[in-house]
């Protein structure tokens, strides 16, 4: 089954919460007038407010956006080695992320998918 909603995932094996979250299959038809409404300035500034408001709970960590023209959002990442990135099936797939910084890239993707779908 293919959740439409953004939900998320506890992995036991790892102990570890996720972000399970898929683009609308419509996306890329979305990504100019997302550019064009300043989407990609209102995730940057999200990004730098969660980075300082999560210092004093979880400690300083970087998070950098990347972005593609034509794709948008393409991943985050997220202290030395972390991140989460675009996968071929328009998921959101984490890489070494545990879930202090799942939790801090979750609320970017869930407003990035929230701005794609307003547009």
């Amino acid at each position: 089954m293919i959740e439409i909603y953004p939900s998320f995932l506890w992995v036991e094996r790892r102990g570890v919460l996720f972000l399970n979250a898929r683009l609308p299959k419509d996306y890329k038809s979305k990504i100019k007038e997302f550019y064009n409404t300043d989407g990609r300035e209102k995730l940057e500034e999200l990004a730098l407010n969660i980075s300082k408001s999560m210092e004093g709970l979880f400690g300083q960590e970087e998070i950098r956006l990347r972005w593609d023209d034509e794709k948008g959002l393409i991943g985050i990442s997220i202290g030395p080695s972390g991140g989460i990135y675009l996968n071929n099936l328009n998921q959101f797939q984490e890489h070494n992320l545990g879930t202090k910084t799942s939790l801090m890239t979750s609320p970017i993707i869930i407003n990035y998918i929230s701005e794609l779908l307003k547009s």
